[in-house]
């Protein structure tokens, strides 16, 4: 069994060792690794919690979409690792379900959450681009503070490097031998968790002040972490690019430039070429709640007659309005309650069916 320390002796950081486990006990130990792991997510859900209203989301909607999403993040992550390590899961099958042994990949991860996230919102009627929009944020939070995992599992670094702040890697046979001469090489952990977080500052910023469609802040989040991901790939030693039937392939290098590349083509065409409304993206929620409020009162009993409102108003039934059809003025809404108001509506309510998948699928 080798014994690993570590250093940044360009920055004045010289050789300590690094435990794995933050406590152990007879039957239980907790990993350093698990424990920045969980504490990542918690910042990420906390966050999401606090914001869910300015994605017009509720927060009961995000515990319910997590519930989905996380064990299909693990699932995912352990089958991508397997699938492009099959050399040697062919032979050893029973170690695919070995997860303790380590083997998750971080696309893996993504791609189930976001799978199990799309199908929740397509069966709850919730905007897709507004949940992977905060979502996203999340994501950002929980990979900047995980990251760092990978320094007390001396994992996750690139090929050698003279650089100052380079990190020295130092092996022995026990814990008490003279250390060997170091390797010196890039600390790739700490270039993914500052991309990440500088990646995570500016998206918060953009979401705040220049959010124009649902799926936009998605979208910049696939480019910023699939481009400096494609770039950090191609420091990483051969070791830890994964196995594809025998053959070395870089498929994370490709999967993330592609990937970047796509969510930037698509940034760029959404944002020169079609119009958005910002308005509209609280619209369609309120269109989709307005539904579910009137089919609760149809199964009551209590529902309207088509084409009047409680009151024997003429605004049709709320159950006929779909959300993508919805602007504000589709259920009538104005200041003053004119008759120029209402003829007012009703263009309001053509006009939003004209245009209604523009944002809705944004």
């Amino acid at each position: 069994m080798a014994f690993l320390s570590v250093g940044f002796p360009g920055l004045g950081l010289e050789r300590f060792s690094v435990r794995r486990n933050l406590f152990s006990l007879e039957f239980f130990s907790l990993s350093l690794y698990g424990a920045l792991i969980a504490a990542g997510f918690l910042l990420a859900v906390v966050y999401c919690m606090r914001r869910a209203g300015e994605f017009h989301l509720s927060q009961d909607e995000i515990i319910d979409m997590l519930i989905c999403a996380v064990p299909a993040a693990v699932v995912g992550a352990r089958l991508f690792y397997c699938v492009f390590n099959w050399s040697y899961y062919s032979r050893n099958l029973l170690r695919v379900f070995y997860v303790w042994e380590g083997g998750l990949a971080i696309y893996g991860a993504v791609i189930g959450a976001l799978t199990a996230a799309g199908l929740y919102c397509r069966v709850k009627r919730i905007h897709i681009g507004a949940m992977f929009d905060l979502g996203a944020l999340g994501l950002l939070i929980g990979q900047a503070v995980g990251r760092w995992g990978n320094l007390f599992n001396v994992e996750v670094y690139g090929v050698s490097t003279s650089l100052p702040w380079r990190m020295a890697i130092y092996e022995t046979a026990s814990p008490y031998a003279v250390y060997n001469p170091p390797i010196m090489v890039h600390p790739l952990f700490l270039y993914e968790s500052l991309w990440n977080a500088l990646g995570f500052v500016l998206l918060h910023f953009l979401s705040k002040k220049a959010r124009r469609f649902n799926g936009q802040i998605f979208l910049c989040y696939a480019a910023w972490y699939g481009i400096g991901r494609g770039f950090m790939e191609g420091l990483r030693d051969p070791e830890y690019i994964l196995d594809m039937f025998g053959d070395a392939v870089m498929v994370n290098q490709v999967l993330a430039f592609v990937s970047g590349m796509a969510a930037l083509l698509a940034l760029g065409y959404l944002l020169i070429f079609r119009n958005h409304d910002p308005d509209r993206m609280a619209a369609w929620t309120a269109a989709r709640d307005a539904r579910i409020a009137a089919k609760a009162g149809e199964k009551a009993g209590a529902a309207p007659k088509d084409g009047e409102d409680g009151d024997g108003n003429g605004t049709g039934n709320l159950a006929d309005i779909d959300p993508e059809d919805y602007t504000p003025r589709s259920l009538g809404g104005g200041e003053d309650d004119t008759d120029d108001e209402k003829e007012g509506a009703d263009d309001g309510g053509s006009d939003g069916r004209d245009g209604g998948g523009e944002d809705g699928q944004g």
